[in-house]
């Protein structure tokens, strides 16, 4: 299974939260494929960022760095953007605009074929409709 693991399940890996470890050690086992998107890369390093503690910042630097070099990265490129433009624009019309973040994830994990969006934010995703959300 293709899985594209979502930022907040990502910040959870980074802050050493047992069930998040535990799930992705898993789904290595198992012989999953673990992905993440750019605007993944970005949220949990913004969240990185603005932790008060210089030495939790450190650290969780240090987790990440180690992390994200292991996982293929899933770019926002044309396809993406056009997909969450095309999807943008049907929510729109419906009154349920998406999380622009969210939306570009789900892109992004659509047109490279993930079969899971691995996330917290599930009744998000699935408002989108790109790619299926599970939880970890």
């Amino acid at each position: 299974m293709k899985r594209c693991l979502d930022s907040t399940f990502l910040s959870d890996l980074v802050r050493g939260v047992p069930a998040a470890l535990d799930a992705a050690e898993r789904w290595a086992r198992d012989g999953d494929e673990l992905t993440i998107t750019s605007v993944s890369r970005y949220e949990v390093l913004l969240g990185i960022e603005l932790e008060r503690s210089e030495s939790r910042r450190e650290q969780w630097r240090a987790v990440w760095e180690r992390f994200a070099a292991s996982l293929p990265l899933i770019p926002l490129e044309g396809t993406a953007a056009a997909l969450a433009a095309t999807r943008q624009a049907a929510l729109i019309r419906k009154g349920r605009r998406a999380a622009v973040p969210d939306l570009f994830i789900a892109a992004a994990a659509a047109s490279q074929g993930c079969d899971v969006v691995v996330t917290d934010d599930r009744d998000d995703f699935d408002r989108i409709g790109l790619v299926k959300a599970v939880r970890p």
